[in-house]
């Protein structure tokens, strides 16, 4: 459960609660998108449900948008994959199991979707077809915890996540606490062998890689320096460095085109809220751009469309009547 600042009215436009301006990313970059040009301030609400819908991400041809959603009738609130059109109408249930699915992510031809399922009683990484058959699961780790799957551009390997499965013994931790996942590592995945090779060896977790667009470069989550902060490091294992330096958690690596800036969600306590906003990093000079700026919403981290002129995320916000008090949808912005 999220703890957020009660503000009345919509999620954007509120009397007293509006987005404040945000900084121009004047960074150089060939090929480079700025998240600044699009029309924050008119975001398209695509679901619109009194449940949580969020993890969107739009197929390789911009026709269908994947996500996460704990709606009827997913069995007991369970969240299941689902996929829907670009504009928000016809959502089709993926999967239907009676335990957790999430973290979707197309592959680059649009034929498979690989997700985070719990069905088997701990968490590992499963492929399916696009239309939801045939799935299956890819990791087979029991005593492990295996999630945050992001397809290399090529489509050949999957990197991810692996960590020692819960003991019973330990309660959950909140995101930043040490061992949350008991010791995670990035692994990449040989999608026609199904070799897997471990690529950083940190004593604390590194979790949910991101492949750069060139496919040379994965950005991830580590805690190893106390709070969650953005890394990167070749795909060969050379040239692991650190690109964000906050007291405050970061969370949610995405490159951008040109492969000169991350997007990531960025979680600020001062005011002894939940909140996460969405900023944008220059992995060179460390320069930080504000792209939303609120203390009573959740925001996440989303995806561009593959023309880039889209761009979708999602976004919990409080609501007396909705799901547990609080709600998720997906917004849509588009460029100014």
């Amino acid at each position: 459960m999220f703890r957020f600042i009660v503000c009345l009215g919509s999620l954007f436009l509120t009397s007293g609660c509006s987005l404040q301006s945000v900084q121009p990313d004047t960074s150089p970059g060939g090929g480079a998108v700025s998240l600044s040009d699009f029309d924050w301030n008119n975001p398209v609400n695509l679901t619109n449900h009194d449940y949580w819908d969020f993890d969107p991400s739009f197929s390789p041809d911009g026709t269908k948008i994947v996500f996460h959603s704990n709606r009827p009738p997913s069995p007991g609130n369970r969240g299941q994959i689902y996929v829907m059109n670009t504009d928000g109408s016809n959502p089709v249930a993926m999967t239907k199991t009676g335990r957790t699915n999430y973290n979707a992510a197309w592959s680059p031809d649009g034929t498979k979707i690989s997700f985070s399922s719990e069905r088997d009683g701990n968490t590992e990484v499963y492929l399916m077809n696009a239309d939801g058959t045939e799935q299956v699961n890819l990791t087979n780790y029991p005593e492990g915890y295996d999630s945050g799957a992001d397809w290399s551009p090529d489509g050949k390997y999957l990197a991810y996540f692996s960590g020692m499965k819960k003991p019973e013994s330990e309660e959950w931790q909140p995101p930043g606490s040490p061992y949350r996942y008991w010791n995670a590592d990035i692994y990449i995945m040989n999608m026609e062998t199904g070799k897997k090779t471990k690529l950083t060896h940190s004593d604390i977790d590194d979790i949910y890689p991101n492949w750069s667009n060139d496919g040379t470069k994965l950005a991830f989550v580590s805690s190893r320096d106390g709070n969650e902060e953005i890394y990167i490091i070749n795909v060969d294992g050379s040239d692991e460095r650190r690109v964000t330096f906050n007291d405050s958690q970061d969370k949610a690596p995405r490159w951008l085109p040109g492969d000169k800036h991350l997007s990531i969600g960025n979680a600020s306590n001062d005011d002894e809220s939940d909140r996460l906003n969405i900023q944008v990093v220059n992995i060179e000079s460390g320069q930080v751009t504000k792209i939303t700026d609120r203390s009573d919403v959740l925001y996440f981290v989303g995806n561009l469309s593959p023309d880039n002129e889209s761009y979708i995320f999602s976004a919990f916000t409080v609501d007396e009547n909705a799901f547990r008090g609080e709600r998720a949808d997906i917004y849509l912005v588009r460029k100014k």
